[in-house]
């Protein structure tokens, strides 16, 4: 019945002797976070003492709360999430959850609890909670950043370099493009790709052309998101 949620301390341990077999619980809450593509979570937890133990984290139900939380009223073990051999102490481990957070934040879950369980028959391990003073558990998502479409380029001009050349100048207005294409049409024809060109790129001269022929041109910026909206057209 006893309650131990504010300790600075918990231990996990497997036995045989009733009444000294000891489990300890986490949970995360991870509503009001915004997060791009998620390439990896992973559960992070100190172990300040014990021996070599082989520990394993399950999910369970969030519904326990942290001063309420009891051996008579904790939640079932479900699914083992992951498991790893245990043997060091005084630094972290971690256990790769990804999967399961993933899939649960894809249909609206927020808060994540997890069982810490000691496999190990006869070991204990003892773990630091959030009210240690530092190294406490953590729950680590790495993302990728969405992607979002790159500004347009702006203030296109084309001047005559010579009888075969034009030089191409814009206004790079993105931070984040891969790179730029150049269009051109001649007279009232279809635009067609004549360069694909690096990132932070503001000029380029298109050569071998006919003398005395109308060239028209628009510059777009593009990414992986896709590409921005056209410049104006020179």
């Amino acid at each position: 019945t006893r309650n131990y949620g504010t300790a600075t301390s918990m231990e996990v341990k497997q036995s045989t002797i009733s009444g000294n077999y000891r489990l300890a619980f986490l949970k995360f809450d991870l509503s009001g976070q915004s997060f791009g593509s998620i390439t990896s979570v992973k559960l992070r937890i100190y172990f300040s003492g014990g021996s070599s133990s082989n520990v394993s984290i399950h999910e369970s139900s969030s519904t326990w709360t942290e001063t309420g939380l009891t051996w008579n009223n904790k939640p079932a073990e479900g699914t083992q999430l992951a498991f790893k051999s245990v043997s060091a102490s005084k630094v972290y481990h971690e256990w790769d959850v990804t999967n399961y957070v993933k899939t649960a934040l894809g249909n609206g879950q927020s808060l994540f609890s997890f069982v810490v369980r000691d496999n190990a028959s006869g070991s204990t391990m003892t773990l630091n909670t959030r009210q240690a003073t530092s190294n406490k558990p953590q729950l680590v998502v790495t993302t990728t950043p969405t992607a979002t479409l790159p500004v347009a380029p702006s203030a296109l001009t084309a001047t005559a370099a010579s009888s075969s050349s034009i030089t191409l100048n814009w206004t790079d207005n993105a931070n984040n493009e891969t790179g730029f294409k150049v269009e051109s049409k001649t007279g009232a024809g279809a635009y067609s790709l004549i360069a694909t060109l690096g990132a932070d790129v503001k000029t380029y001269t298109h050569a071998s052309l006919s003398a005395s022929t109308t060239y028209t041109y628009r510059v777009y910026a593009y990414n992986a998101a896709g590409n921005s909206g056209y410049s104006n057209e020179a």
